[in-house]
C-alpha cells in the first residue's frame, strides 16, 4: 500500500465473509479508518457485519442513510460523507468504504464516489469489486446465469406501474430482478404472463443465517419476502 492517504471502496459480497477477495482482506487488515453505510432505523450495518471479525483496530465510522428516494436529502448525506472521507485521505489515512455486493453495482458507494470527483484525485481512489447477490444466488442453486448468446438484463424494480419491466422481460432471455421490496406477488404475476414455462430461482439472504432458495417460484412459502432477495428468470427454451 502507498504511504500516502488513500480511499478503497470495497464490495464485501452478499454476506458470506468467505466470498471476500484476497485484495479486500489485505486492505482491510491495513486500513486505519473504515466507513460502513447503515439504513436509518436499522441497528447494524449489513456491510460491517460481513467484515467485523477482520478489520482489527481500524477506527469505525457508521454512516446513516435515510430509506428514501428524495434526491436532495440523499445527496446531502453523500456530500457529508464524501467531505469527511476526503479530509481523512488528505491527512494521510488509509480509508475504506464498505458496501454490500459489488462496489459499483447499485451501491451507496457509487454516489459517494461521484461526490468525491472534485475532492480527491483519481490516483488516490481504488475500487475493489465484490460478488453480486445474483451471482451468489445462481451459485448456491447451481443455476447458470447466462449461456451461449443469451441476453441478460439486471433490473431494480421501479416505483409505480411495471410496464417497463414487462418490456424488458419480453426483450431479454434472462432477467435478474433486484430491490424487490414488497412487490414480489405483483412481479410473479407479470413473470407468469410474459414468460410461461420459465426456469427461475428466488433467493433470500444468500450466504448468511436464514438463507432461502427456491426454484419453483409459483409455490413460494409465505415466509418468502422481497427483503435482501433476488429473483432470476430464464425464459422457456432459451438455454443454449
Amino acid at each position: 500500500m502507498s504511504k500516502k492517504g488513500h480511499l478503497w471502496g470495497i464490495g464485501v459480497g452478499p454476506g458470506d465473509p468467505g466470498l471476500l477477495t484476497l485484495q479486500a482482506l489485505q486492505i482491510l487488515e491495513e486500513a486505519t479508518v473504515v466507513f460502513a453505510p447503515r439504513a436509518t432505523g436499522y441497528r447494524k450495518s449489513a456491510a460491517m457485519q460481513v467484515v467485523e471479525k477482520i478489520i482489527g483496530s481500524s477506527e469505525l465510522r457508521i454512516c446513516d442513510f435515510p430509506m428514501t428516494r428524495e434526491a436532495d436529502r440523499l445527496a446531502g448525506c453523500w456530500r457529508e460523507v464524501a467531505g469527511e472521507i476526503a479530509g481523512l485521505v488528505e491527512k494521510g489515512e488509509k480509508v475504506v468504504f464498505l458496501t454490500l455486493g459489488d462496489a459499483l453495482t447499485y451501491s451507496t458507494y457509487n454516489y459517494v464516489l461521484q461526490q468525491l470527483a472534485d475532492k480527491l484525485p483519481p490516483a488516490s481512489i481504488t475500487t475493489v469489486p465484490g460478488v453480486t447477490s445474483f451471482a451468489a444466488a445462481c451459485a448456491a442453486a447451481n443455476f447458470p446465469l447466462v449461456c451461449g448468446g443469451e441476453s441478460l438484463a439486471v433490473i431494480p424494480l421501479p416505483e409505480g406501474p411495471l410496464d417497463r419491466v414487462r418490456s424488458w422481460v419480453r426483450e431479454n432471455d434472462v432477467v435478474v430482478f433486484m430491490k424487490l421490496g414488497n412487490r414480489l406477488p405483483e412481479l410473479l404475476r407479470l413473470v407468469n404472463e410474459e414468460a410461461p414455462g420459465h426456469e427461475a430461482v428466488f433467493a433470500s439472504r444468500v450466504g448468511v443465517c436464514g438463507q432461502f432458495l427456491c426454484t419453483d417460484i409459483n409455490h413460494l412459502p409465505e415466509r418468502a419476502t422481497g427483503y435482501m432477495s433476488v429473483l432470476i428468470v430464464r425464459k422457456a427454451g432459451k438455454t443454449s
